[in-house]
């Protein structure tokens, strides 16, 4: 395949710090993460992750749908055959069919891509490459606050002792104040606390 705009190791660089690099530099492309044999693959669309890839079973629509139990093995096979005959999405026929809502699709979209980033955010080595304007060319209904996602992962996957040695790494850096009126006390509450 092409070669990528550029990569390097999630030892170097987190996966949470590339999130916010894609968020804040609003890039719009496809982020290949990989780790031992696991792979992810992110679309981002100026900033805004839109779709992830990975080969991992359980993340793909279907079984998430059997899981949660809103359709058979049997409805979720036919349906299967169906949007491959017709060519499109299967979440996309299954609202088009009244299987589900509008709404129960975007939720189902949102589940199946916050699964596949679940395990992204716990991997502390491996690799990233970065392809510049790959896109999917498909568009879904996502509705994702990029910054809002990190800090649920963070949260949710990064492991506590990574986290406390990352502050440790910070613990003797100087703290400069900023002369930031958002971040510094104005003069007139410097007077009224005096």
């Amino acid at each position: 395949g092409p070669n990528p705009n550029y990569g390097g190791t999630l030892e170097k660089t987190s996966f949470v710090k590339l999130m916010y690099r894609f968020a804040v530099s609003q890039q719009t492309g496809r982020l290949h993460v990989r780790q031992g044999r696991e792979r992810v693959d992110l679309f981002f669309e100026q900033g805004h992750l839109t779709y992830a890839y990975s080969p991992m079973k359980e993340t793909r629509l279907g079984e998430i749908l059997l899981a949660k139990k809103l359709l058979s093995a049997t409805q979720i096979s036919e349906a299967l055959a169906r949007s491959k005959a017709q060519k499109c999405l299967l979440g996309e026929l299954l609202t088009q069919e009244n299987y589900l809502t509008p709404k129960q699709n975007i939720e189902l979209l949102n589940t199946q891509l916050k699964m596949r980033l679940a395990s992204v955010f716990s991997w502390t080595s491996g690799i990233y490459r970065f392809y510049q304007n790959e896109i999917t060319g498909i568009i879904l209904p996502t509705k994702i606050n990029p910054f809002r996602f990190i800090k649920e992962g963070v949260f949710e996957h990064v492991p506590l002792f990574y986290l406390r040695d990352k502050l440790e790494e910070l613990r003797n850096n100087r703290v400069a104040r900023l002369a930031n009126p958002l971040l510094t006390p104005t003069r007139r509450l410097d007077i009224a606390l005096a």
